[in-house]
């Protein structure tokens, strides 16, 4: 076999690894996108107890840049879901979306949770408590709201992102402590992990061909060419 033969089934076997890796990350992104993803495109967690003895339980201020450039300029950059009930179906929940400078003029004073994120098997929900002696006023009373639900049973906030520093908060609708409710939380993004998922795939398949060719080339390329000679 010739130098420029190694040379191209060297070059086929970096290929078909190439490839190998290709299409195990994207049959994995596909996998995912499939298993995680319900009917309504949200990528959701299961339902989550909340407990509290604060009159609510916030989120950090999350800074939200939604301009989507040309390839999702006619599509929403980032849809957020909550869906919360009180362990008592009874009592009515409320569930808001607020500006962080909005939300500190209600909350100055009120005793409050800051939620510092969650834990699986089983989850377990992080608070830190900010002291305050001051009852709030009625939730759904505020029109501060950028998004809002109330009522009893499950109620669901869905919210499409727009540009800016936003907190979420989750309270009994009389504003009274403590907090005993169960929370699921989903997004939905633009379909590019889906995308992304696909090209990978698709990439790891042509690189697959390629590689094939190439070897094929390597290999039977003396034959052929020792036949026209004779």
């Amino acid at each position: 076999m010739s130098a420029g033969r190694i040379v191209l089934l060297v070059f086929a076997i970096i290929l078909i690894l190439a490839s190998i890796g290709l299409i195990i990350g994207g049959g994995v992104i596909l996998a995912f996108d499939t298993g995680f993803k319900d009917y309504q495109g949200y990528y959701s967690t299961g339902s989550i107890p909340v407990e509290s003895n604060s009159s609510a339980i916030i989120t950090y201020p999350s800074d939200f840049e939604n301009e989507p450039d040309m390839y999702w300029e006619n599509q929403t950059y980032l849809s957020i879901r909550v869906e919360a009930s009180n362990t008592d179906s009874s009592k009515p929940i409320f569930i808001g979306i607020a500006r962080e400078s909005d939300l500190d003029k209600y909350l100055e004073g009120v005793s409050y949770d800051k939620f510092e994120g969650f834990s699986s098997h089983p989850y377990t929900v992080h608070l830190t408590q900010i002291s305050g002696t001051h009852p709030p006023s009625k939730p759904s009373s505020q029109s501060f709201w950028v998004a809002s639900a109330v009522g009893t049973g499950t109620q669901t906030l869905n919210w499409d992102v727009v540009s800016g520093s936003y907190s979420l908060v989750l309270m009994n609708a009389d504003g009274s402590s403590p907090i005993d409710a169960r929370v699921a939380l989903g997004a939905k993004l633009p379909p590019f992990l889906r995308a992304v998922g696909i090209g990978l795939l698709t990439g790891g398949i042509i690189f697959l061909i390629v590689s094939c060719v190439m070897i094929f080339f390597a290999l039977h390329g003396r034959k052929k060419s020792s036949n026209i000679q004779a």
